[in-house]
């Protein structure tokens, strides 16, 4: 029996010594890390006192009720200080500039005028626009954010809308090569004479 309960005597040994050094020296070391634990006895004497100043308070008569709501204030929200904007009219009109230029070189004419007089070599691209090619590169950052995170990122309401649009768009668009029912075109008959 003492054999079996050695492994279990080795394992509490450190708890056995530190309890005895406590009671011989009436204190935890300073070192010791149950001094830094949480301890859940200042909590309880913390809610016994408000527990008890709550029942003081009903059996308290008007007066002295009322001084006990006196002492519970309510939130007031800190003021927020008033920051100076140290931005001036030329820088704020530099910025304005910077935007509009960098919104017109990525606008399709000036690509197009750009692509005709620069002596670099014509790409042949499909004939799609510019937003729709700008939405491609998005959606291929997308994925390969997804792929290279293990992560599944959520779309939002404008980009699910924008997908159906698309998905309808193309569907609609393939669907006009196809001639496997000229009804409409022959006027309601599906068969056509052969003579």
């Amino acid at each position: 029996v003492l054999e079996k309960m050695r492994p279990v005597d080795q394992k509490l040994k450190y708890q056995i010594d530190k309890l005895m050094r406590a009671a011989v020296t009436g204190s935890l070391g300073e070192n010791d890390p149950l001094r830094f634990k949480p301890n859940p006895q200042n909590l309880m004497s913390k809610l016994e006192e408000s527990d008890q100043e709550e029942s003081g308070s009903d059996e308290n008569e008007g007066g002295e009720s009322k001084k006990s709501h006196s002492k519970v204030k309510k939130y007031v929200p800190p003021r927020l200080a008033p920051v100076h904007y140290d931005d001036t009219e030329v820088e704020r009109e530099r910025r304005i500039l910077e935007r509009a230029k960098k919104r017109a070189l990525s606008s399709s004419v000036i690509r197009e005028l750009k692509e005709q007089y620069t002596d670099a070599p014509e790409e042949i691209r499909e004939g799609r626009a510019y937003h729709m090619m700008h939405h491609e590169k998005e959606e291929q950052h997308r994925t390969k954010y997804e792929e290279s995170m293990m992560v599944r990122l959520n779309l939002t309401k404008k980009e699910k809308a924008r997908k159906k649009r698309a998905l309808a768009m193309t569907s609609q668009l393939n669907s006009l090569t196809h001639f496997t029912d000229i009804s409409a075109l022959t006027g309601g008959d599906t068969r056509t004479e052969v003579r």
